[in-house]
């Protein structure tokens, strides 16, 4: 690279080629700063004094001098740079370094929020909107809602996406009070039920609940309708009920008389029995006793007849017995039926009485019309079940309506704690702090200072102390690290130093090995340089007051080369 300046704040001309390191040295006041700021011009585009304004620049050209140029060509092209009117023009692909690498921005004057921004556009760390929508899916939200945020964020950004969920959250929480009467909590919201609630509930349908209050209303309907009686059958009730204990007494009698049948069927039965059997007879003696028994079937009878004037005995016998039980069965069968029927009496003469009951029961009020028996239970029940079947419905559609506001609002506070500033911005921010603060290492590493470092918080450290504890000295080796590190990941070509003689021989040491690793592509990088290969600047240009010439150090034994700077020249040196 040739650089050419002329006419420029301290400067009235200064050639330079500068090398992979190339130091700028001078007393105080004698232009060193002014070269630095003409190269910072001519690479960035921007005015080499973030407070001078454009029309201002007249103020940058050299005292009694009309014009002033910045020119710097490269082997892929050149730019330049005219005042007082501040024209920047560029041919080919000249060479170009931001802000940071320049020296024109400082991480360090910057506010918590504009660190977080820079950190944010250098590393490309502002999350996506796919990204987006894989997170949220995962919750159960869908695309179409992450498209409504992302629109929101597109339009105003992430705090007020995240501001307008929190209004959305309170919103919610409020709808679920107003249905619930407590007040949210989302341990009392998971597990809340209506006091109306019963356990079989848990596994009821809406569809279910609305049929049974249906059928409850319509059981009530029709014991309305069954209760408009007259009198006539409130009367018929009432009779029926008065001959409930004589139709009770002639039950009992029936079925005194019937039991006695029962006896009589059963002493006959006895007695054909013991009746000697007539016909073939199989005649045994009995082991244990010696006697002859008669074996015939599968039963043990007496011995049978002896003579033919005992079988014609026994004959009559077994007829008149039997013609008996014939005549008792016969008798049974009557009877029996007798007392079906009379038993079909008192059972109406009972229902009449309990319904008769019924009606006196709702006739609470004098003059009041007395409701009729139902076959669906008393108006009164009938409303208490329709009444139950409400409330059970209702009880539901609460716990239903209160479930599906907890859910949103679950969903939404997920929403919440990922546009939230600690959400999933942190979690990127971290992601790209981990690559700065690796490269903050290497550079520390290199350098044989603590390495610096960004803490979560923005704040920024140096070994175990914070930034604002630290010397000027100590303090400026942090501003030359993160300005190297920034430099390296936005792969600046190109890094100015100024003011290096704050350093002592030690941190200067340090500050030219980094460089010199840096420019000659053997320093360890991280985070988006594209390969080792092509990683690091072509050039590092540092600036350090020296009070004299031969005080310079011997930067050619790093490959680089050495200005000095008086009187508004600079005089190329070994």
């Amino acid at each position: 690279m040739n650089l050419l300046i002329s006419n420029f704040r301290r400067i009235s001309r200064a050639e330079l080629s500068p090398a992979a390191i190339t130091l700028l040295g001078g007393p105080n006041g004698s232009g060193k700063t002014s070269v630095l700021q003409a190269i910072a011009a001519v690479t960035t585009g921007l005015p080499p004094m973030i407070e001078l304004k454009k029309n201002e620049s007249g103020m940058l050209v050299h005292t009694g001098q009309g014009r002033g140029e910045i020119k710097l060509e490269s082997p892929t092209g050149s730019a330049s740079v005219t005042y007082p009117d501040a024209k920047r023009a560029t041919d080919g692909a000249p060479v170009e370094i931001s802000a940071m690498a320049a020296g024109l921005k400082s991480f360090i004057t910057m506010t918590v929020p504009e660190r977080v921004q820079y950190i944010n556009d250098l590393m490309h760390n502002e999350p996506r909107q796919e990204e987006l929508e894989t997170i949220l899916g995962k919750t159960g939200i869908q695309a179409a809602v992450v498209a409504r945020i992302w629109q929101t964020i597109n339009a105003q950004g992430w705090d007020a996406a995240w501001k307008l969920s929190k209004e959305s959250g309170s919103k919610l929480k409020g709808g679920w009070e107003e249905i619930t009467g407590d007040r949210y909590g989302s341990q009392i919201a998971a597990s809340w039920m209506p006091a109306e609630w019963e356990t079989d509930l848990e596994a009821a349908t809406e569809t279910q609940l609305t049929a049974e209050l249906a059928h409850e209303r319509s059981w009530l309907e029709a014991a309305i309708s069954d209760s408009a009686v007259n009198s006539a059958e409130i009367a018929r009730l009432q009779k029926a009920t008065e001959m409930l204990p004589k139709l009770q007494a002639e039950y009992d009698e029936i079925k005194k008389t019937l039991e006695a049948l029962f006896k009589n069927e059963s002493d006959l039965l006895h007695v054909l029995r013991d009746i000697p059997a007539l016909g073939q007879q199989n005649n045994a003696v009995c082991p244990h006793c010696n006697n002859t028994v008669v074996i015939s079937g599968n039963k043990l009878l007496k011995p049978g007849a002896k003579s033919a004037k005992d079988a014609a005995a026994n004959a009559e016998k077994i007829k008149l017995a039997e013609e008996s039980l014939a005549s008792v069965k016969q008798e049974i069968l009557r009877v029996n039926t007798e007392l079906g029927h009379k038993k079909a009496a008192v059972d109406a003469a009972n229902k009449a009485a309990q319904m008769l009951a019924g009606i006196r029961g709702t006739d609470k009020k004098p003059g009041a019309t007395a409701a009729a028996p139902s076959a669906h239970g008393s108006i009164e029940d009938c409303r208490a079940r329709v009444k139950r079947a409400e409330n059970r419905l209702a009880a539901w559609a609460r716990r239903a309506n209160a479930a599906s506001k907890h859910e949103a609002i679950t969903k939404n506070q997920q929403i919440i704690d990922i546009l939230a500033p600690d959400g999933l911005r942190l979690q990127r921010l971290k992601q790209a702090l981990a690559a700065i603060n690796k490269q903050l290492a290497a550079i520390a590493a290199a350098t044989g200072w603590l390495p610096a470092e960004i803490e979560d918080d923005m704040s920024i450290s140096y070994g175990e102390y914070q930034y604002i504890l630290l010397s000027k000295s100590t303090q400026y080796r942090v501003q030359i690290s993160l300005q190297a590190a920034f430099a390296l990941l936005d792969q600046s070509v190109m890094l100015l130093v100024d003011g290096a003689d704050i350093l002592d021989s030690a941190g200067r040491n340090g500050l030219f090995k980094m460089l010199a690793g840096i420019t000659a592509r053997e320093y360890p990088r991280a985070g988006t340089a594209p390969s080792a290969a092509t990683a690091g600047f072509q050039t590092a240009i540092v600036a350090m007051t020296i009070d004299k010439q031969e005080k310079m150090p011997a930067i050619e034994k790093l490959g680089g080369c050495a200005y000095w700077i008086e009187n508004g020249t600079a005089k190329k040196i070994k």
